[in-house]
């Protein structure tokens, strides 16, 4: 398996982890492909040197190492945000305040961390699109858990993804877990972790501009839902945050596809 491969590479190699991490900082604020392609490399010349043969290639944007490291990314954000916030603020979530909407991002590293920890599911029987649109189901209970975190002890949003963060990026994305909804790749969790944290993070006030490489992964994750309704249509906007807000009902939705939308809330 290449991310097994390379793993041991980088243990057994400290100039080709000099280089991975230097990659890793140079390419920060490039987005997703930008990362992916030049990860790609690095790998693909580091598992030459080994004679491993590589894989053949996965379609652009699926490197589940690079999704675990854009929502990491969103998250640290995040973290560094949330100090500066009035608790007391109102969101663009009805009836949520900045402490509710922390709250809640508060709880998702360590629910994450719990489902790699349970034993992996049999079957997977959920998407993508299946888990963005099943949030609607599970307001009443999201809305609960948030209000009861904010009224008890301080959130501590840097503590969960500190405490989260090594365990996602050693998890390998292609396996299953079982979430709230049912079972799902690792790999759409992911995703769908990323639209989350991006879009709760523009309910904030002040918003957060989101990590590009976590905006990039929420704006292919959107239009992938689309497709899934409507295959022809298009999000009608060279904008990602733009098609994210109005993917997600934060901002009026092109007349083109004003009747598909929202697709998630």
């Amino acid at each position: 398996m290449e991310r097994l491969a390379f793993r041991d590479a980088l243990r057994g190699d400290p100039a080709l982890a000099a280089d991975y991490t230097e990659l890793k900082r140079a390419l920060a604020g490039e987005g997703l492909a930008a990362y992916t392609a030049g990860k790609r490399e690095l790998v693909a010349g580091a598992l030459a040197r080994s004679a491993i043969a590589l894989p053949p290639p996965r379609p652009a944007g699926y490197d589940g190492l690079a999704l675990a490291a854009a929502l990491v990314a969103q998250w640290q954000l995040l973290a560094l945000h949330a100090p500066t916030l009035e608790l007391a603020a109102p969101t663009r979530v009805t009836g949520w305040r900045n402490s509710e909407a922390l709250a809640h991002l508060t709880l998702q590293p360590g629910l994450l961390v719990r489902f790699l920890a349970a034993v992996e599911p049999g079957e997977v029987t959920g998407d993508l699109a299946t888990n963005l649109v099943g949030t609607r189901r599970l307001a009443e209970a999201i809305d609960t858990a948030a209000r009861r975190h904010a009224g008890a002890s301080a959130v501590d949003l840097r503590t969960a993804v500190d405490a989260a963060a090594p365990v996602l990026l050693r998890a390998d994305p292609g396996r299953r877990v079982t979430t709230l909804q049912g079972a799902i790749t690792l790999d759409a969790y992911l995703r769908t972790r990323c639209v989350e944290a991006v879009v709760h993070g523009g309910d904030l006030v002040p918003p957060l501009s989101p990590h590009p490489a976590a905006l990039a992964v929420a704006a292919e994750a959107l239009t992938a839902v689309l497709h899934g309704r409507a295959p022809t249509a298009t999000p009608a906007s060279t904008d990602p945050l733009g098609w994210v807000e109005a993917a997600t009902g934060r901002r009026a939705a092109p007349p083109s596809i004003a009747g598909l939308l929202p697709l998630s809330s």
